[in-house]
């Protein structure tokens, strides 16, 4: 009668009785007593049934509730395992669950939760170990349909109290690209590549957030800033998907390496001479090492000596001989070290010219053109560097004007370079962009030579070679182009998404010519669009270009000219990503038949005071200065700056952000006209 519990552990050899608590109180008699193997049950005269689940350890009772109202005592307690009955001073039995199920799976595979079922008694925890495959990371954990925030493993469910069902699902972060890049260098756009990707998933760079875009479930991309990439070493970078639901994935490493350069094209043969230009804006001498890469596997090594403050140029036909297909990798100790590879040719006895490229900083698994085209007179290739030790296999997806992608499979050889054609892909007469993909990182160029027609059947030869880019953006600058009645200009926008695009292009005009002009361009998912400048800004306009987009996209500029009358020819670059206050140029000469110029963009509203530093082959520096009006552009005439017959190289500082390029024309040993530009380092 005095409402306890008591247990003996050898009642019938004369043990000793314990007390175990009093489950209803003082006073309140103890009707039935139940044990279902993890509580023990009581009955009590207050009309509540009772639990504990260490009784002879001085555990508490928790009140299991009334199972007939107020004031019926409860009179007697069994068990069938799951469900607990009592018998009730009303002459009712009543019945209450007091073994729940807990259901764990995951959704889609790429994991497991175990156990996939369990029985937890009531008021008891419940333990789910989750276990993501390779490579697969904890994405979300629902429970009953509820999202579980900051998912991890074990998963526990405290004092339970009902059945659960628990749903895992699994994302994978598989790469990143570029996954290196050299230490100095601007910043730059990374993707992320993987499953299950959801719109607030957030790319992290050594444990901090950086600017991400959602592209698709299975790509992300992100905005790395130049100070995280300021000293060499490695970087980790996981993807992390916040609450409701969402987890930290696994990490990838970033290499931070020395500066390098690589150039995927290259010929020494007929028609062809090809140039190294290797930039020093240091005030210590430096030493380039050069890896040159020839087909089948086969390279040759040289080092360079480039003193401070001056610059170097190599000719490649001397130093690997003739008739060679030619790749080439740039390292150094040196971080102020800049490359660029001038060619010069006669294509096919009758396509005379030349293209010069800034070498690409790392090699990589993606490489985007927006350029390219297989229209007659056009000849379009691929080459592409694989300087790893496995053969790399590629992936080339077309994404054609006014068609469906097309898609296409190539390999090239370890330490190896390898040639592809356009035209032997996707056949003749389309405007196509390129993504090519790689299982390896490799470095992608791709020249095209032509004889162009244009607007005005203008039979035009020339050619013009870029450096793929790894990534796409919302902002592409131009800082060269103009409109004249001896130049035509494009615009060729690359849609890497499967959805509609909107870009605007701010054509921002030269000193004196009006203001900028505002035009709106939609493009398909998945396609090319091509805009001729002249004909959306009209005649005798000095431009430069700003396209953004609230999607990212990839933009080249080819333009087609015959400068002077006398200099036929094309260039060809994709824009800057980002404005900068600094600006290199490995190359550069004023000597017979060349003109070289800067173009420098000014996109902001107040002046940019310039600082151009010259580095001349074996002299000293030349400093001049110039000023850019707000919203505008300059051109500045470098032979008058330095003089006639002056191989160098250039720094171009600015108070302000900037985008600068350099165009050159020429007539080539008097012989081989054309002109060929570069955007800055």
């Amino acid at each position: 009668m005095n409402g306890s519990a008591y247990y003996n552990s050898n009642p019938i050899g004369g043990g000793t009785w314990s007390g175990a608590g009093t489950p209803g109180g003082v006073g309140e008699n103890i009707y039935g007593l139940a044990h279902d193997g993890t509580n023990l049950y009581a009955g009590s005269q207050d009309e509540n049934a009772y639990y504990n689940s260490n009784p002879m350890g001085g555990g508490s009772w928790t009140d299991a509730g009334a199972p007939s109202g107020a004031s019926r005592p409860v009179h007697g307690l069994t068990l069938d395992g799951n469900n607990l009955f009592a018998g009730s001073g009303d002459g009712s039995v009543y019945w209450a669950q007091s073994t729940f199920t807990i259901a764990a799976s995951g959704a889609g595979g790429s994991g497991t939760a175990t156990p996939p079922t369990q029985g937890v008694s009531v008021g008891q925890n419940a333990s789910i170990t989750i276990t993501p495959d390779t490579s697969y990371y904890i994405n979300t954990i629902t429970d009953n349909g509820a999202n579980v925030p900051s998912p991890a493993s074990p998963y526990v469910i405290s004092n339970v109290q009902a059945d659960h069902n628990v749903v895992v699902t699994f994302a994978s972060f598989t790469g990143i690209s570029p996954a290196s890049k050299a230490a100095g260098e601007p910043g730059f756009i990374l993707t992320a590549n993987g499953t299950n990707f959801i719109a607030s998933s957030m790319v992290r760079w050594n444990g901090a957030d950086r600017t991400t875009t959602y592209v698709s479930p299975t790509q992300l991309t992100a905005t790395i800033p130049a100070t995280d990439i300021q000293t060499v070493g490695t970087a980790q970078v996981t993807v992390f998907s916040p609450a409701p639901g969402g987890g930290i994935s696994n990490a990838q490493t970033f290499q931070i390496t020395q500066p390098s350069f690589y150039f995927a094209e290259g010929f020494t043969g007929e028609g062809f001479q090809e140039y190294l230009c290797i930039g020093n804006s240091g005030d210590s001498d430096a030493t380039a090492e050069v890896t040159y890469m020839f087909p089948y596997g086969t390279t040759q090594d040289q080092s360079v000596p480039v003193s401070a403050n001056s610059r170097t140029t190599v000719n490649v036909n001397t130093v690997v001989g003739a008739g060679r297909e030619v790749s080439i990798r740039l390292t150094s100790d040196s971080t102020n070290l800049v490359a660029e590879r001038p060619l010069y040719f006669n294509f096919q006895g009758s396509m005379t010219g030349g293209s010069d490229v800034l070498g690409a900083s790392a090699p990589a698994q993606r490489w985007y053109f927006a350029e390219g085209t297989t229209l007659p007179g056009f000849y379009e290739y691929i080459t592409v560097l694989n300087p790893g030790g496995t053969v790399a296999n590629l992936t080339f997806r077309y994404m054609v004007e006014g068609a469906s992608e097309e898609t296409y499979y190539e390999s090239v050889g370890a330490t190896s370079r390898a040639t592809f054609t356009a035209r032997d892909h996707v056949g003749e007469g389309k405007n196509i962009s390129l993504l090519l993909e790689s299982d390896q990182d490799v470095v992608a160029e791709r020249p095209i030579y032509f004889n162009y027609q244009g607007l005005a059947s203008r039979g035009w030869t020339g050619g013009h070679c870029v450096v793929g880019t790894n990534s796409p953006a919302n902002e592409w600058y131009f800082a060269e182009g103009n409109t004249y009645s001896w130049s035509e200009e494009w615009l060729t926008i690359q849609n890497p998404n499967y959805d509609p695009i909107v870009v605007r292009a701010t054509y921002q005009l030269g000193e004196g010519q009006g203001d900028p002009i505002d035009r709106y361009y939609g493009v398909l998912g998945r396609e090319r669009l091509t805009i001729s400048v002249n004909n959306e800004i009209g005649p005798d306009k000095d431009t430069s270009v700003k396209l953004t987009s609230d999607s990212n996209f990839i933009a080249e500029r080819p333009a087609y000219f015959n400068y002077h009358g006398i200099y036929p020819g094309g260039h060809d670059v994709l824009g800057a990503k980002a404005t900068a206050t600094s600006w290199f140029f490995a190359e550069g000469y004023t000597g017979p038949g060349f003109e070289e110029w800067l173009c420098v963009q000014n996109t902001g509203d107040t002046q940019a005071n310039l600082t151009i530093n010259y580095y001349p082959d074996g002299a000293v520096p030349i400093v001049k200065y110039h000023a850019v009006p707000a919203n505008t552009r300059k051109t500045i005439n470098v032979n008058t700056d330095v003089g006639p017959n002056m191989q160098i190289s250039a720094r171009v500082e600015s108070d302000q952000p900037v985008i600068a390029e350099r165009p050159m024309y020429f007539n080539f040993n008097g012989v081989w006209p054309g002109g060929h530009d570069v955007v800055g380092y």
